[in-house]
């Protein structure tokens, strides 16, 4: 400070800058403020922007599993089709139309078709099914429930299928393809047994049907 000027003045100009530096505080406190609004926003959109992708994905690989599955449950639609079917056929379409039945009306009539079938099949069977149902099981876990109940107590489901050609009879390989909510769970033939996979095991199914009885 300068002894020749007053320090009375020296204070005034000082005051007088307070109000240019809060100025200038509050418009760079407003600017940060800015700034850190635009960097929420483009992150909140960049989000949004990844949510979309990820439901368009999403929904792309949904209809690729849907298309491939349609085939397999539009084998219900062909009454004679239906009656004429071997049970693993039967077994591979009401499981492929279960699984996409809460998501196609289609798949959801074909299962109902499909499991009309079984039921004038194997009547009793098809009771433990309901009974099943009716404990709160989801469809596939009661189809379990049965299947196993059933084969235990010595039923061959396979005794009503098509008539085979004489010799051998050739495996039949059919690949299921996932589901939307959840994996397949395909029906494998053994050769006393019909046994249903669980949850995560692989969608690429191989139905064998059981050697002929010796002549």
């Amino acid at each position: 400070m300068n002894h020749n000027d007053d320090p009375v003045d020296e204070v005034e100009r000082a005051l007088m800058q307070v109000p240019y530096l809060l100025a200038q505080g509050i418009e760079t406190t407003a600017r940060v403020r800015v700034m850190r609004a635009e960097r929420r926003e483009h992150a909140e959109r960049a989000g949004a922007e990844a949510e979309v992708r990820a439901a368009a994905d999403a929904a792309r690989q949904l209809k690729s599993e849907r298309d491939q599955a349609l085939p397999t449950w539009q084998r219900a639609d062909d009454r004679a089709w239906v009656r004429a079917a071997a049970p693993t056929e039967l077994f591979e379409t009401w499981a492929t139309a279960t699984t996409w039945q809460e998501h196609d009306r289609g798949a959801a009539a074909s299962a109902q078709r499909a499991e009309a079938e079984m039921r004038r099949r194997w009547p009793s069977q098809m009771r433990l099914y309901d009974d099943a149902r009716m404990a709160g099981l989801p469809a596939p876990e009661a189809m379990r429930n049965m299947v196993t109940t059933a084969t235990n107590a010595g039923w061959d489901p396979t005794r009503t299928a098509r008539p085979q050609p004489s010799g051998s009879r050739p495996a039949l390989q059919s690949a299921l393809p996932l589901g939307p909510s959840s994996p397949c769970r395909p029906i494998v033939w053994t050769t006393a047994r019909l046994s249903i996979p669980r949850q995560g095991m692989t969608p690429r199914c191989v139905w064998t049907s059981p050697p002929l009885a010796p002549r």
